[in-house]
């Protein structure tokens, strides 16, 4: 009979996990969702929902976004706590090379230990990925500060080589009317833009990387339907999208005409 009970409570406990797997997934979809559209009170709330649940590889997302936040709302203990808890729970996970740049740039102090975390991030990340850039970025910046230029000036080339391979292809369904550069469609060209402004928040946490936007190019020259599609920071994400809404482009071409086409833009965020 023992055995029966015992056997009884494994299936519920795995039920249990299940359960907040899928609660845990489906919070943190909704939250990337609210995040792509600049509702950030909606998305901490989202991912404080998922980040409240047990500690499995589920939540990781959550966490990074909550380390983020914390660290931009001037709260560097608890973005630490954060941190170290995506390590813990998905030490090899998609979130465990940022969360270790992260905690490199709050360490800066300590150049060596900053340096151990930054070449431990870039061990997990994808090299061709935004996410080794801004790593790659943060490392040159500590490395300068180090008087190791050669050095820095290195990553700096490596971090423009790999941003090469950071644009995907994208495949989603266009709207009527919305068409991607390719053949028969001309690319949007740049005319004007206006440089970001940081947020006094981001500025005091040290934060610095790149926001990355979905736009779409209006036969106007202006950008349409601006849409998160990677989040630095919500104070920083806002400030790129102001921005980006001042540029002013060519817009692309068919058959003659202007079109509105859909691009992707990456705005980046250096502290000096």
């Amino acid at each position: 009979m023992w055995k029966y009970i015992a056997l009884a409570a494994g299936l519920a406990a795995f039920v249990v996990v299940r359960a907040q797997d899928t609660d845990a997934g489906s919070l943190i979809k909704s939250a990337e969702q609210a995040v792509k559209r600049a509702q950030y009170e909606q998305a901490d709330a989202l991912y404080a929902k998922a980040a409240a649940l047990s500690d499995r590889p589920e939540i990781a997302p959550a966490l990074l976004y909550l380390g983020v936040r914390a660290l931009g709302t001037g709260n560097p203990l608890a973005a630490e706590g954060f941190f170290e808890r995506v390590l813990k729970v998905d030490p090899k996970g998609p979130q465990a090379g940022p969360a270790l740049s992260w905690l490199a740039n709050m360490r800066a102090q300590d150049p060596v230990e900053a340096e151990s975390l930054y070449k431990q991030a870039l061990a997990l990340e994808n090299p061709t990925s935004i996410e080794a850039v801004d790593t790659l970025r943060k490392y040159s910046t500590l490395l300068r500060r180090e008087g190791r230029l050669d050095e820095a000036a290195a990553l700096e080339e490596q971090a423009k080589q790999a941003q090469t391979g950071t644009r995907r292809a994208q495949t989603s369904p266009l709207p009527d009317g919305v068409y991607r550069a390719g053949p028969g469609i001309t690319a949007p060209s740049l005319l004007f833009k206006s440089e970001p402004q940081y947020t006094e928040e981001a500025r005091a946490g040290k934060i610095h990387g790149t926001v990355q936007l979905t736009v779409d190019i209006a036969p106007d020259g202006f950008a349409k339907n601006i849409e998160v599609s990677r989040s630095l920071e919500p104070g920083l994400d806002q400030k790129a999208i102001e921005s980006v809404q001042h540029w002013r482009f060519e817009p692309g071409m068919k058959d003659g005409e202007p079109v509105t086409v859909r691009a992707t833009i990456e705005v980046n965020f250096r502290l000096i």
